[in-house]
């Protein structure tokens, strides 16, 4: 009789068992649910990231474009304003012992020199040789050094 007591116990304890593996299964795969959308959102939130940084990107450099473009007018500009110019370059001394009228593209020249151009640059933008560039910014300075 014991031995079918202690039976019965046992067969309600495994059915106890049971019952409760299963709630904690249940608990369990709820977990994982919720593991699982977190996920998803975490992964539409890097997705979304990813697009914004990019967009940011395309207006950072559509900006700085348009920044250049700005800029590089300016400076045309102001090319073409010193080029236009009609600033005499060189002037007669005190004693009027050099007097030299020098052409528009020695004018050109020496004041592209003045805001910082190279000479393979002057030569460039004015169609003219490097050589012939050097000549006429020697001869400034050697006009400048009398004076």
């Amino acid at each position: 009789m014991i031995t079918i007591i202690l039976n019965i116990i046992g067969l309600i304890l495994i059915i106890y068992s049971i019952y409760i593996i299963r709630k904690d299964l249940t608990n369990h795969n709820t977990a994982v649910n919720d593991l699982n959308q977190i996920e998803e959102r975490v992964k539409e939130y890097y997705n979304l990231t990813e697009e914004i940084i990019e967009e940011f990107d395309e207006i950072i450099d559509s900006k700085l474009e348009m920044i250049n473009k700005k800029n590089e007018k300016i400076h045309n500009e102001q090319l073409n304003s010193i080029i236009i110019s009609d600033n005499n370059l060189l002037s007669n001394d005190s004693s009027n012992m050099v007097s030299i009228n020098s052409s528009s593209i020695h004018k050109n020249v020496v004041e592209l020199k003045k805001i910082g151009l190279t000479n393979e640059e002057i030569a460039k933008k004015l169609n003219k040789g490097i050589r012939e560039v050097e000549i006429i910014l020697k001869m400034y300075e050697n006009i400048k050094s009398l004076h």
